[in-house]
């Protein structure tokens, strides 16, 4: 994390008040001018513009602009680690004041699962490699050499990241845990129990189950070696044409069996037990809703924004329902994308074969741990390489899903809609409407998701497929080659940008269900930003958060004591002992209080607003994230009328009601307690 402030040297005009704004961006790695508002640009020629940097305020502006991870490990690293790290946050869905045993259970199970899975594609890897290289082994002994290495290495890295951790909170303030069953005083250092506030590390048990679960799988792997089990029936064997007596695949031979096609079977039934564990879950949610679970908050003070259009069906249920999202879509996610890289690793080790061997044919030995005999004469018995499409239908029908769920309850609400802007009022709805639309929409994905994956399954199997084969194989190379291109140019600015907000969400919270998920940024820049404050003391201060941000600065304020009164500035005024805090887009109220009803509930805004000057939280009915949260002084901002550009989740570093007010603290600001 870096603290920035705008270049030239020493405070010049516009730093001469004794006002300290800290601005808090709401998404990792951006550039921190962005945080400066929105330049205006005018175009003169066709490559020429005339840009006018946006207008500072007259007092001193530090800008805090923080990264979830280290740039070498941006680019693939949290690619690689964006299954684990979706497993890791349904650790933290529980409900609020008790721990339920079987999303716990779910996670746990899931979590299991991605190890074992991550050991298969890895073994996958290593075979792909040997079956294409001229080079002849001992299947018996190339078993060991695929599966032991690659579970050594898993282990290893579960341990390796398990340390690391570990050395990084030892070198983190993080505050200690209140006593068992001690009721904190309102106000008190204690009262951030919801904090969770232990290791951010996997617990020492969870990484030994994981690293033992990769050495046993890697050792039973190489004893029974699953791909060359004869199996009876159409699916999922496989027809194998092996030389007899050999057990190699250098050429097509005589004895014709059918064998297990271990890397499909696993990714349909993994699929298949997250969602049996998804149904659960969904069943849950939908009970939650039906019983109206009662807010815990008090009445939102909505401003000209009627109540039932701002909330018509309230966060209930919306924790196990996103826990089923998550868990289904990290097994889903994580074989497309181990499907996709080993295709990579085909084509390459391809390539390197034919250099060294120019106009033969690539073949090398067939281990048969779990990858089938490749047969040259047909496409059929790669049904590997169709995951990523089986994948892509997937997520194209829940995308459908829940756009037809959330149309379908808008047209239900009594409050019609008025705004120039309709699909981001809409789109707002359904975000405040999602307690009752994730469920819905995951209800009504799984059903067509399942027709639509056994019909494609269906095809692929049937003799009507074998003409048209070539084709979609051509395709889904070419995906291959453009994810990998992608991931090494960081090119695809849209699914990478998709990819990092997930991440900046999830990076949130610590790593406890899987080790090898995504490492927590929430301890760092939580003593980044005590420093910071640290720093101005003595000199009024206004925390600024936009959209995630706003979560860090509620977290820093509910974790942090306030400082002691009777300081003074420099002309001998009192200075307030507590910051002002203003908060724009923020997700807290609409999000993530369904989310994470045990983490982000009334007590961590209450507790917050004690230890503030005043709040103030700005929103717009074009934002579909933000609104208004109990506890603030909520500011409804206005966006212009077409054709002027919609400012929607973004523009307020520049709004101009909200730095009147940030101009005036702490007169005219109220909310504290001072």
């Amino acid at each position: 994390m870096t603290a920035a402030v705008p270049p030239g040297g020493p405070p010049t005009a516009s730093e001469d008040g004794p006002l300290v704004e800290i601005r808090v961006q709401g998404i990792g790695a951006l550039p921190w001018t962005d945080a400066l508002g929105r330049p205006r640009n005018r175009v003169l020629q066709r490559r020429v513009r005339i840009v006018d940097p946006p207008r500072l305020p007259r007092h001193r502006v530090r800008i805090v602009n923080w990264v979830r991870g280290t740039r070498r490990a941006q680019r693939a690293g949290w690619y690689l680690a964006f299954p684990f790290t979706l497993v890791n946050v349904t650790a933290f869905l529980h409900p609020a004041g008790r721990r339920s045993r079987w999303l716990a259970a779910a996670t746990a199970t899931i979590s299991a699962v991605l190890t074992l899975a991550t050991l298969l594609w890895g073994v996958a890897m290593v075979e792909t490699v040997l079956a294409r290289l001229p080079v002849t082994v001992d299947p018996a002994v190339a078993a060991w050499w695929a599966s032991l290495p690659v579970a050594v290495l898993i282990a290893a890295v579960i341990v390796v990241r398990h340390v690391r951790a570990a050395r990084s909170d030892a070198r983190t303030d993080v505050p200690s845990p209140p006593e068992p069953g001690s009721q904190p005083e309102p106000g008190s250092q204690q009262q951030d129990s919801w904090e969770d506030p232990g290791p951010q590390a996997a617990g020492r048990t969870v990484t030994v189950v994981h690293a033992g679960l990769a050495l046993a799988g890697g050792v039973l792997l190489a004893v029974t070696r699953p791909a060359r089990w004869p199996v009876s029936g159409p699916w999922p064997s496989i027809p194998t044409r092996l030389p007899e007596g050999t057990g190699t695949g250098a050429g097509i031979g005589t004895v014709v069996t059918r064998l297990l096609d271990p890397l499909p079977t696993v990714a349909a039934l993994s699929v298949i037990l997250a969602a049996l564990v998804g149904v659960g879950l969904v069943a849950r949610a939908a009970a939650r809703q039906g019983a109206g679970e009662p807010d815990d908050d008090p009445a939102t003070d909505s401003g000209a924004v009627p109540r039932s259009a701002l909330r018509p069906s309230g966060p209930a249920g919306l924790n196990f329902s996103g826990a089923a999202l998550l868990l289904t879509t990290a097994v889903v996610v994580l074989h497309a994308v181990f499907a996709l890289l080993r295709m990579v690793v085909d084509s390459a080790a391809s390539l390197v074969a034919q250099a060294f061997a120019p106009g033969s044919r690539a073949t090398g030995t067939w281990v048969g741990v779990v990858l089938s005999a490749d047969d040259p004469t047909t496409y059929q018995d790669n049904r590997v390489d169709f995951l990523p499409a089986h994948a892509l239908l997937l997520l194209l029908v829940l995308v459908a899903s829940a756009l037809a769920v959330a149309a379908w309850r808008s047209r239900r609400l009594a409050v019609p809609v008025g705004s120039p802007y309709r699909w981001r009022e809409l789109a707002r709805r359904a975000v405040l409407d999602a307690g009752a639309v994730v469920w819905r929409s995951l209800a009504v994905a799984g059903i067509v998701g399942t027709a639509v994956s056994w019909a494609g399954v269906a095809f692929l199997e049937s003799r009507r497929a074998q003409p048209v084969f070539p084709v979609p194989y051509l395709l889904i190379s070419v995906l291959a080659t453009l994810v990998a291109v992608a991931v090494l140019l960081a090119q695809f600015s849209g699914v990478r940008e998709l990819v990092n907000r997930v991440g900046d969400v999830s990076g949130f919270w610590p790593v406890r269900a899987h080790p090898l998920a995504g490492s927590s940024y929430r301890a760092e820049v939580m003593a980044a930003l005590r420093t910071e404050l640290a720093t101005h003391r003595g000199r009024p201060v206004v925390l600024v958060g936009h959209s995630q941000g706003s979560l860090l600065c509620l977290w820093l304020l509910a974790t942090t004591p306030p400082d002691p009164p009777g300081a003074q500035d420099g002309d001998g005024d009192a200075v307030p002992r507590r910051p002002g805090l203003v908060t724009t887009g923020s997700p807290v109220h609409s999000v993530f209080r369904g989310l994470f009803p045990a983490h982000v509930d009334g007590r961590l805004t209450s507790v917050a607003a004690t230890r503030t000057a005043g709040w103030v939280n700005g929103f717009r009915t074009t934002d579909p994230v933000s609104g208004p949260i109990p506890g603030a002084e909520n500011v409804q901002l206005t966006d212009p009328t077409p054709p002027d550009p919609v400012r929607g989740h973004g523009g307020y570093w520049d709004d101009p009601v909200l730095a009147a007010r940030i101009a005036r603290f702490p007169q005219g600001w109220s909310g504290g307690l001072d």
